[in-house]
């Protein structure tokens, strides 16, 4: 199963004088114009100041309106010029299972748990469609937008976007910057395998590689053996059960 693991896994534009660049803006800001104290606006509001760099958590985390869908409120969040979800998707839909669900000796509220914790998991194909009116499956390119807005700094991307708790170790826990709270809800094959719950996170991209495959994107847990700090790029079988995280669309 590890062997397994291994390979599967391997603005609205808000203005600002100079004199609030130097101080506080609007939050929103942050994302458009970087005039928050201690971030440069010389680089489009998207390199911080050495000063920055060395703050545990800071507060960029901005929030759009919520999203009620099927019978969830999704809470969601400004990260650059985009709109996420500020959790996995769980919308029960053909195609979609919570993990470890089908097998045997799995509990009914183990396996609610894990939906509520961390989102159903769904094919390529029910993933394309599994998003509310107005929001979609991110493409390659949205997840390449996002990754480079928050992998401007010291602490990668992998580490900016992860929840603060809930990976398998302390050291596996993320920083949470901008509210999107990764969580390593693990992923499932078509023939009824579940495993990664605790150290690996992924998600489906839209853009397809080819006939049988689609783009993928991860972080995953020093336990994993791979670098826990950044999100990792590549591809998976159709087939397989990934997360979801839908983006706004424009």
């Amino acid at each position: 199963m590890v062997l397994r693991f291994f390979i599967f896994a391997a603005a609205f534009l808000i203005s600002c004088t100079s004199e609030e660049r130097d101080s506080v803006c609007d939050e929103k800001s942050i994302y458009y114009n970087g005039c928050v104290g201690g971030i440069s606006s010389s680089s489009g509001g998207n390199v911080p100041s050495s000063s920055s760099k060395s703050v545990s958590h800071p507060s960029y985390i901005t929030h759009s309106d919520p999203v009620p869908y099927g019978d969830q409120i999704y809470q969601t969040i400004f990260i650059g010029t985009q709109i996420w979800m500020a959790r996995n998707l769980n919308y029960n839909k053909s195609g979609s299972k919570c993990y470890g669900e089908g097998i045997g000796g799995v509990s009914a509220d183990s396996i609610a748990k894990n939906c509520e914790r961390y989102g159903r998991l769904y094919n390529w194909e029910t993933a394309r469609t599994a998003c509310p009116d107005g929001w979609h499956l991110p493409s390659d390119t949205e997840w390449e937008e996002l990754v480079n807005f928050v992998g401007y700094s010291t602490v990668a991307a992998g580490t900016q976007l992860k929840a603060e708790s809930g990976w398998n170790s302390d050291d596996d826990n993320g920083q949470d910057w901008y509210g999107f709270a990764a969580m390593p809800g693990g992923y499932g094959t078509a023939d009824g395998i579940f495993a990664g719950e605790g150290y690996y996170a992924g998600w489906w991209s839209s853009t397809a590689e080819e006939q049988s495959r689609a783009h993928h994107r991860s972080i995953l847990s020093r336990t994993s053996g791979n670098d826990n700090t950044i999100i990792n790029k590549d591809s998976y079988e159709k087939s397989s059960l990934c997360s979801v995280r839908c983006v706004k669309g424009y």
